[in-house]
């Protein structure tokens, strides 16, 4: 029969990670974030075809754009860097991403001292004094807080903006 349950992570806002941002003049680059949101509704799309046509299959499909996305456009405001970005209306589960308490969402954490912090993270590189205040840890992956707090959204949550139709909980208990 082969596998029949599968947990998949649609890509994230790769278009607002320190590096696009460097890229694109401190905002985040909408045609990137585009075709990121696309994949997310292109693997919805096969999940669903193939959750019909397949006998036993089961899927989670996580939207980790909205998700990165939450966490980001709290911060609309609050930096001196400008934000271009459309947002979707969430439910209210999607507190605990929007009071996550990143107080910096566009640079590095491990990096140079640049604006965005583009450098390697390599020995001697110059590292935040509070890791837990940044998003990203380089210039383009998120940081231990980032990734546990995602974590918890993947296997828990019931919000159907972050995860379908099921959760990675769910998922594994079904």
């Amino acid at each position: 029969m082969g596998a029949r349950k599968f947990g998949i992570l649609s890509i994230p806002t790769i278009g607002c990670c320190p590096f696009a941002r460097f890229v694109s003049n401190g905002t985040c680059s909408n045609e990137t974030n585009d075709l990121a949101s696309t994949c997310h509704t292109s693997f919805k799309s096969l999940m669903k075809n193939m959750s019909s046509t397949l006998e036993g299959f089961m899927y989670s499909l996580v939207n980790t754009y909205n998700m990165t996305m939450t966490v980001i456009t709290q911060k609309i405001g609050k930096h001196k860097f400008s934000f271009h970005l459309q947002m979707p209306t969430y439910s209210t589960s999607a507190i605990s991403l929007v009071s996550s308490g990143f107080k910096d969402v566009v640079s590095a954490c491990c990096a140079d001292k640049t604006p965005f912090g583009l450098s390697e993270c390599l020995k001697g590189v110059h590292l935040c004094k509070y890791r837990d205040d940044y998003l990203f840890w380089d210039a383009f992956h998120p940081t231990e807080k980032a990734s546990k707090l995602a974590a918890t959204v993947v296997v828990s949550s019931q919000d159907p903006a972050f995860v379908s139709p099921i959760n990675f909980g769910s998922l594994r208990k079904a």
